[in-house]
């Protein structure tokens, strides 16, 4: 009598990898928006420093 094959288990349940991308503003577009939807309203704008926040 053979062992039962654990491995045969456990891989069929490993998927393939997907390919990961290198994000591209000029392919992808920009991360965030800068306009403010209508439904909502602004209280106070404040801009960050790079390097100082």
């Amino acid at each position: 009598m053979q062992p039962p094959r654990q491995t045969g288990r456990l891989m069929a349940r490993k998927r393939p990898e997907p390919e990961i991308v290198n994000y591209d503003p000029s392919i992808h577009g920009s991360l965030v928006d800068r306009e403010l939807p209508e439904e909502f309203d602004l209280i106070e704008q404040y801009w960050v420093d790079e390097g100082l926040s």
